[in-house]
């Protein structure tokens, strides 16, 4: 199963929407190659540090490089509220995060609501066959029940559960355990 907050492994990216932008427009080419890697970053962490230092070693750049595009890229994040300027994020990118997490939320919770009914269907249809099995039994009296195919012929028996095993298997579904 994989963890819920982990975030996506990838990112929707809108080339219209980017090469539209002139605050990204005025960067130098090696400026955007920077701000790039910083929001590769920024998505995968959730925030980038306000630290020249730390994002050179970040972007894989010299640390004069990153000094020098830092003052023309960090207008395009923004301070993270309650961590004093430590960290920052993208607005962007946190408004693409929450539609994607309201996405997955939204399709957890119709699988959660198949993998239910799906569930439900197979103790009503279990518990069928089980009433049928021992009705079955008692009108009898045989110990194995042979199945009559369509053709008419008879397949041999085949050994059924018998009334204490489709108990347990009844009561194991019900507490939502596996007989596997």
């Amino acid at each position: 199963m994989a963890e819920r907050n982990k975030p996506l492994p990838y990112l929707r990216w809108y080339v219209t929407d980017y090469r539209a932008s002139r605050r990204v427009q005025r960067l130098s080419w090696q400026e955007r190659g920077i701000y790039r890697e910083l929001l590769d970053e920024c998505w995968v962490e959730g925030s980038i540090p306000d630290d020249p230092e730390k994002l050179a070693e970040i972007a894989d750049c010299p640390r004069g490089v990153m000094a020098e595009a830092w003052p023309n890229i960090r207008p395009l994040f923004k301070p993270i509220d309650g961590l004093d300027g430590m960290y920052m994020t993208s607005p962007r990118l946190e408004a693409e995060r929450s539609d994607d997490d309201a996405f997955r939320v939204k399709r957890a919770n119709a699988g959660r609501k198949g993998g239910l009914a799906k569930a439900s269907n197979a103790k009503q249809t279990l518990a069928s066959s089980s009433e049928q099995f021992r009705a079955e039994q008692s009108s009898s009296g045989a110990s194995a029940v042979a199945a009559q195919p369509l053709g008419g012929a008879a397949a041999p028996a085949e050994p059924m559960a018998s009334p204490e095993q489709m108990r347990a298997i009844l009561d194991a579904l019900k507490s939502g355990k596996s007989n596997g």
